[in-house]
């Protein structure tokens, strides 16, 4: 009989989550902003609201564009790495695991999230654009 493998986060911790998003001119800030922090479990946002570093710059096109990014390490990183895989369905985790090999970069493992989903309190993972993109560094169990 096969043994089925073990997926990458019932064996790793995250020891460093990176969170990034963009927001053009024309979309709610103060809901990309949510979407950003609903990403982290509930009892977490508070306390890292004012860490979110927001850069401001300018598309190909002249257009206006703000950069949110978020960057946690320690314990409340693997707590977002578990709040995060928790989160997602079943469909969402076989994706990540069949796509791993492309997703990981040494012990840096890159998810992107849609950040419509993510508003509205559901992780879902998209490749398109109009996401929150997550990067997470593995340690070892």
């Amino acid at each position: 009989m096969e043994e089925k493998r073990r997926p990458l986060w019932s064996s790793s911790t995250a020891t460093r989550v990176e969170l990034y998003c963009s927001a053009h001119a024309t979309e709610d800030h103060e809901k990309v902003l949510t979407a950003l922090l609903n990403v982290i479990p509930e009892e977490l946002r508070k306390r890292y609201l004012p860490a979110i570093e927001i850069t401001k710059t300018v598309g190909y096109h002249g257009n206006p564009i703000t950069i949110y990014r978020l960057v946690i390490e320690g314990i409340d990183a693997n707590e977002i790495f578990k709040h995060v895989v928790s989160s997602l369905s079943e469909e969402d985790k076989e994706h990540i695991s069949s796509t791993l090999r492309s997703r990981l970069e040494g012990r840096r493992l890159h998810m992107r999230v849609s950040k419509q989903w993510a508003y509205l309190g559901k992780l879902r993972v998209h490749e398109g654009d109009d996401v929150i993109k997550m990067v997470f560094t593995l340690g070892h169990t």
